[in-house]
């Protein structure tokens, strides 16, 4: 699994967290080291990335410090199908401290749909980790969801 720091966002939009459980927030996401929580090989038919977009609100210690009420969480995820992938990321997510509330979009994509530079990276970056989650933390006072 590999969760990536953020490149551009809305001002206002994002928090620094600290560190949390093993975790460097910065800017709004979580990072952590590379390490894929599976395997997929290349005679799995695995081939296939799907981007989900889900809703999280955070764990209790970081919504007690008052700096984020929730995240959009971006998950690019290599997968047999998008209701696999939502299954991984709801999972993941949960691992991570988070609770997942909503699925936002769920589907296949290809890297042409891909329609930002920072999108194509973070697909490209999926092939090799299995798994990357971007999220995107709000203030208490908004909730607003990024565009990818």
């Amino acid at each position: 699994m590999r969760v990536v720091e953020l490149g551009e966002r809305p001002p206002g939009k994002t928090v620094g967290l600290g560190r949390i459980g093993g975790f460097s927030a910065r800017s709004g996401a979580m990072k952590r080291c590379n390490k894929p929580s599976r395997r997929i090989g290349p005679k799995s038919g695995y081939n296939l990335i799907s981007f989900v977009r889900l809703h999280a609100t955070p764990p209790s210690e970081v919504r007690d410090l008052g700096e984020t009420d929730g995240a959009y969480v971006n998950c690019w995820i290599v997968a047999g199908n998008s209701e696999e992938a939502t299954e991984i990321a709801v999972r993941d997510i949960r691992a991570q401290g988070w609770t997942p509330d909503r699925v936002e979009h769920a589907a296949h994509i290809t890297r042409e749909e891909c329609e930002t530079d920072r999108a194509r990276e973070l697909f490209d970056q999926a092939k090799f980790d299995n798994e990357v989650y971007e999220y995107y933390t709000y203030p208490p006072e908004g909730c607003e969801a990024p565009n990818a």
